[in-house]
């Protein structure tokens, strides 16, 4: 989706980037630091979410096991119904929402919830 950040990997480095526009004829526009280019879906990569990430989006923490975004949340050692053992998901109101591992999930999420872009103070 347009305005999602993702990892670009060129000569051997990593950058992180921005979606402008997605093209048919010349691939993704990329945006980083001020400089735009189309590139080839190959070496883009999703970016891991991490606790770290949620800080940098705006998520709050409300104790040792969850952090709040607006109407998301996230929660450690929740018991996920029909497995055994403990997981991480994203909340909104009590319904859980799994499968969630990428920074542009989230944005997509967010986006899809809100009708708004998800704030990232990198």
């Amino acid at each position: 989706r347009l305005n999602s950040l993702v990892n670009y990997t060129t000569d051997g480095y990593t950058f992180l980037h921005t979606i402008l526009a997605i093209t048919e004829t010349e691939g993704i526009l990329l945006e980083c630091n001020g400089i735009f280019e189309y590139v080839d879906t190959e070496n883009i990569e999703p970016i891991p979410l991490t606790e770290e990430w949620l800080l940098k989006m705006g998520f709050k923490k409300l104790g040792s096991n969850v952090l709040r975004c607006g109407v998301i949340q996230y929660r450690t050692g929740l018991l996920k119904k029909g497995m055994t053992g403990y997981n991480s998901c994203f909340m909104f109101g009590v319904k859980p929402i799994y499968h969630i591992k990428h920074v542009h999930q989230l944005q997509n999420l967010y986006f899809a919830l809100t009708n708004e872009e998800l704030t990232i103070k990198l």
